[in-house]
């Protein structure tokens, strides 16, 4: 079941994703299945009391407890992709309508998460975002948003807007922001998109672009004031102690897994010199069972289990040592 979105409020956790699927949480450990939200949703926040979703086709659904959710009208039909909460005052950002020749891709505030009001745009004071916008957040007293074409694009109202180009053609998807990094008093913004892509910036206005050791789309960005931790596809994590050091992964990346004509199992990943890598393999996610070993080189590697042609079910895990 594929997850889009975690936020925290009222004490507990709630979870949203694509499938009209949400958990509750009170502790992060243990999860309980709530009713359907009723769309498919990508961006959550809390603010005023409440859970607020935003999704396909427009959707605005909010909740006090994660349970029970109202549909409320976003007045667009644009994907609606992330949604944030400061002083008052909600910001939704999506896609393009469809259905409109010419418009410009969504950007909504609401003081109440039940009435929306389209941000108005001016070519010269007030420039509209020339392509998708996947992630907003509430960084430093301003909301900063990032999408296509390498946007990121600040304002402290969430009407009025300033545009910024960290990266021609890149993919943005998240965005936050590191307090405490050496020799850097303001801190760092970092965000993260497509093809393993990751960029910093002490003001929103100089990008540099950090190697980050995968081409896995980057999704998901965190922080707790002074580290970073990056996710993204095939269970890629990555943490950085602080800004500016190369982030390096916690645990090995899956870069493809292949069936061979006889049916046996390729696995190719990013190693680590110095390391040694276990190939485990299990039926049924509980018995599992090395299959394959190799020392890290620095580079692409691969293992293959000879034995998976015998099982109707194989699930796959990687240790490091």
């Amino acid at each position: 079941v594929p997850f889009r979105s975690v936020a925290f409020g009222n004490g507990k956790y709630v979870a949203v994703g694509l499938v009209n699927v949400c958990l509750t949480s009170t502790d992060g450990i243990t999860w309980d299945q709530a009713s359907s939200t009723g769309a498919e949703l990508w961006g959550l926040t809390f603010g005023q009391g409440l859970f607020v979703g935003v999704g396909e086709r427009g959707a605005v659904l909010t909740s006090p407890d994660g349970l029970v959710w109202t549909s409320q009208n976003s007045g667009v039909a644009s994907t609606l992709y992330d949604v944030a909460f400061a002083n008052g005052l909600f910001v939704a950002v999506g896609d393009r309508d469809a259905l409109i020749a010419g418009s410009a891709p969504a950007t909504l505030t609401s003081p109440d998460a039940i009435t929306w009001t389209p941000v108005t745009w001016d070519p010269v004071s007030n420039p509209a975002p020339t392509a998708v916008l996947r992630g907003i957040s509430f960084l430093k007293d301003q909301f900063v948003a990032v999408g296509f074409n390498g946007q990121v694009r600040n304002s402290r109202d969430g009407k009025s807007w300033t545009a910024r180009t960290a990266k021609a053609n890149a993919a943005l998807k998240k965005v936050i922001h590191v307090n405490e990094v050496p020799g850097v008093p303001e801190g760092i913004y970092i965000v993260s998109g497509h093809t393993g892509l990751i960029m910093t910036s002490p003001d929103l206005g100089v990008w540099q672009q950090v190697p980050s050791g995968t081409l896995n789309d980057l999704n998901a960005l965190a922080t707790d004031g002074h580290s970073a931790v990056v996710a993204g596809l095939w269970g890629t994590i990555l943490q950085s102690g602080f800004t500016g050091v190369p982030v390096t992964p916690t645990a090995p990346l899956i870069e493809t897994i292949t069936i061979k004509a006889a049916g046996e199992v390729e696995i190719r990943f990013s190693s680590r010199s110095g390391r040694t890598y276990r190939l485990q393999a299990s039926p049924n996610l509980s018995m599992w069972q090395s299959v394959a070993s190799v020392n890290g080189s620095g580079s692409l590697q691969a293992m293959t289990e000879t034995l998976a042609p015998n099982f109707s079910a194989r699930f796959y895990r990687l240790l490091v040592e």
